[in-house]
């Protein structure tokens, strides 16, 4: 899952990345996913670092909205249900 979140966070922020034109050499995105089976709760630590030529604080700003849209990061932030069915 962390995996899953990584890539589609970095292919997420290239595409608008490039789409906008920006000066931007390498995104790094790292996940980290801590689970605690006790209380059911699971933890996704992102870090995402950029080597680029000074984006501004209005750009990181932009950024982070954009890293937040991927699909990925959207279905983890949304209720899940797992339904099995047996054939």
């Amino acid at each position: 899952m962390a995996t899953s979140l990584a890539s589609c966070t970095a292919a997420t922020l290239r595409m608008y990345i490039d789409r906008k034109e920006w000066e931007v050499e390498k995104i790094d995105v790292e996940v980290e996913l801590e689970n605690f089976p006790l209380t059911k709760l699971a933890v996704f630590k992102r870090n995402i670092s950029f080597e680029a030529d000074g984006l501004s604080e209005e750009q990181m700003k932009r950024l982070h909205a954009i890293a937040d849209a991927c699909p990925v990061h959207k279905i983890l932030t949304n209720e899940i249900e797992i339904q099995t069915k047996f054939s």
